[in-house]
């Protein structure tokens, strides 16, 4: 990293990535987070991301080492150094076992710009405002 006049830092134009040890929110006693696509990062998360260019919201895409992926946002970066917590329907659905190894990278997503709903019953039709 360069540093500029007066203490400043130049900005990372690197991605960031980082590889971490992942078990469920329940073993950090957070159950509110279950239902949720937030997860718990550790500090040195946020301190790497301060110095790239990364869009807000902050979002990452999860990536286990068997090539299943899912996507998510922080909702504080709390854990302890090389860890991360996230909801067991995560790491069931990534097909992670607790302390296994999970790779996170900051990724942009494009807004969505079009939704189709169908409904699987009629009655929907009758729903009134």
């Amino acid at each position: 990293m360069e540093y500029l006049h007066r203490g400043f830092r130049r900005r990372s134009e690197d991605p960031f990535r980082i590889d971490v040890r992942v078990f469920t929110v329940q073993a950090k006693n957070r159950p509110e987070l279950e239902m949720g696509d937030k997860i718990l990062l550790p500090e040195s998360a946020l301190r790497a991301l301060t110095v790239r260019r990364v869009e807000y919201p902050m979002l990452f895409r999860l990536e286990s080492p068997s090539g299943r992926k899912t996507h998510c946002s922080v909702m504080e970066f709390s854990a302890e150094e090389g860890c991360c917590y996230i909801p067991l329907w995560m790491m069931e659905h990534l097909g992670l076992f607790e302390g296994a190894v999970l790779r996170i990278i900051n990724v942009s997503l494009a807004k969505a710009t079009f939704v189709k709903i169908q409904p699987h019953k009629t009655a929907f039709t009758e729903i009134s405002n």
